[in-house]
């Protein structure tokens, strides 16, 4: 940032150890005239700069062919924030004596991210004794910053007049990042909902929802602030 008018084009493919924060990394750059004075890995999402994170290296850290670069790195050691990582928050730039700020840059963008969610009344803020529950499967992609759900509830007997995602850890109340809808979104058979939900733009901070930080809440008639809720926890 900003943008310029380089021709060069890169590609790179990143492994990532969530156990230890280690990663393998190779790069090809494309017509990459220029002589690479510095490359790294940064903290930060599309369209905003941030800090370095990983030092790649200059020219002498890559092989060249002619006017293509490539690298290879073996069990680096990521210091950034890794949800920040796993949520689309970290971008590669190439850095030349043309543009030193950088020549081209690129976006890291894990693929998308599974997660799942179990819902009943006592995870509710404050609790209750409904006899309903809930299964949420949920597909994050964070290219796209949307969200696929698959919602199953069971023993629902009241009107459902809205269901949503919310921002904040266990135990407390937080916004809507994500309207769901009400009964009518859903198919319901005797106590019993379901629905399937495509391509919801996500509204809230991705590096909290796949640390534990969101949750789905289903709010009915008789318990407007909410009959049933279950945390957003991604599936390993």
């Amino acid at each position: 940032m900003p943008s310029n008018a380089s021709d060069s084009i890169g590609r790179a493919t990143m492994q990532f150890n969530t156990e230890d924060n280690t990663f393998d990394l190779i790069v090809t750059l494309h017509k990459f005239d220029e002589p690479l004075l510095a490359s790294h890995i940064h903290q930060a999402y599309a369209g905003t700069n941030g800090p370095v994170r990983f030092n790649l290296g200059g020219e002498s850290s890559y092989t060249r062919g002619k006017n293509n670069l490539k690298l290879k790195v073996k069990r680096g050691t990521y210091t950034g924030d890794v949800a920040m990582l796993l949520s689309g928050g970290a971008y590669l730039n190439f850095h030349t004596a043309a543009f030193p700020g950088g020549e081209v840059r690129g976006q890291l963008y894990p693929g998308p991210i599974e997660l799942m969610a179990v819902a009943d009344g006592l995870q509710e803020v404050p609790p209750n004794g409904s006899p309903a529950t809930g299964v949420v499967l949920a597909t994050y992609y964070p290219r796209s910053n949307t969200i696929d759900l698959s919602i199953t509830l069971l023993g629902f007997s009241n009107d459902l007049v809205g269901s949503h995602i919310h921002q904040a850890p266990f135990g407390v109340n937080g916004p809507v990042v994500v309207g769901i809808g009400n009964e009518s979104a859903y198919t319901r058979v005797g106590d019993d909902l379901e629905g399937e939900f495509e391509d919801l733009a996500y509204g809230g901070d991705p590096a909290l929802l796949i640390t534990g930080g969101a949750y789905v809440n289903f709010h009915s008639n008789v318990i407007p602030s909410g009959e049933v809720r279950g945390q957003l926890e991604v599936v390993d």
